[in-house]
């Protein structure tokens, strides 16, 4: 729920089809964004992969990110998350 909580305020195209689960899907909106935001992520130390995958949500250019969570993360680190998408 934290995921989500984090993702869907900035993330227009955020999928949740099937109720809360570890992973969240997104685009920013357009190519040039999801670029960017993926160098900034990564910058910060947060791993969101921006990826292409057959048959899955395509966002523009056909990538989206796919954000996953674990019981190892914390709190503070879904914070970050949630910053860095601001």
């Amino acid at each position: 729920a934290r995921l989500h909580a984090a993702v869907s305020p900035v993330a227009p195209g955020t999928r949740d089809r099937h109720g809360p689960t570890p992973i969240a899907t997104f685009s920013m909106g357009d190519a040039a964004h999801d670029d960017r935001l993926f160098a900034a992520l990564s910058e910060r130390g947060l791993l969101v992969p921006l990826i292409s995958y057959p048959g899955g949500p395509a966002g523009p250019g056909g990538r989206y990110f796919r954000a996953s969570v674990c019981v190892e993360h914390t709190a503070e680190q879904m914070s970050r998350l949630a910053a860095a998408l601001q």
